[in-house]
């Protein structure tokens, strides 16, 4: 979404928790500014002022949520999953519309599914992929061989240490360092990763 979407949604109260860290880094940019919000709080204010109040219908801020992604859902990521992957914004884009289709996508277990991709030359030996795992679900225990760095789009998920990692967020995890996660976002978690190679706690590796 973009910054005036963002704040949109943020003086209308549906912005969603987290996607307030992408916001205020916006604010800090003075991507979007004082004035802009002043601006559009008492345009809401005059209008609040001019109509009767009513209850919102059910599932409102879904469908406003709904609207205002699509595949411009991920812009404000676009240059840094760019330099992750070391690779153009134009292919990037292209890239993370992947993530609204099927095709192409490799079941790890029920509701968790990766896509593998090939990343540029600065990723050296590591593989690049796209991960999408419902919400709820934990992602077992594993062994990091070679550095990881998870960059998180939408949702949040907590590891067995209690580190949150949630949408904007960057974790990086060391050579045969090990964790299992748990997806606590009502939405779905999607992320982007680079990584070596990761082995189970029975001995079998992906990607």
């Amino acid at each position: 979404m973009t910054g005036e979407e963002l704040l949109a949604l943020d003086v209308l109260g549906l912005l969603d928790p987290e996607d307030q860290a992408e916001l205020a880094a916006l604010e800090a940019r003075a991507a979007v500014t004082r004035s802009d919000r002043a601006e559009l709080e008492h345009a809401v204010s005059l209008l609040a002022s001019t109509v009767e109040s009513i209850v919102p219908p059910s599932g409102l801020r879904e469908r406003l949520l709904a609207e205002l992604g699509g595949r411009e859902r991920f812009a404000p990521f676009v240059d840094r999953v760019a330099a992750l992957f070391d690779l153009a914004a134009d292919r990037v884009r292209s890239i993370l519309e992947r993530f609204d289709t099927d095709d192409g996508w490799t079941v790890m277990y029920p509701g968790a599914a990766y896509f593998d991709l090939e990343g540029g030359p600065a990723l050296g030996d590591a593989t690049a992929g796209l991960v999408r795992i419902a919400a709820g679900l934990p992602f077992p225990h594993h062994k990091h061989l070679g550095e990881e760095r998870v960059f998180v789009l939408q949702g949040a998920f907590e590891d067995h240490a209690g580190q949150r990692v949630q949408a904007g967020q960057l974790v990086s995890m060391p050579d045969a360092s090990e964790h299992s996660f748990r997806v606590v976002s009502e939405q779905e978690l999607l992320y982007v990763v680079v990584v070596g190679e990761i082995e189970f706690e029975d001995g079998s590796r992906a990607p």
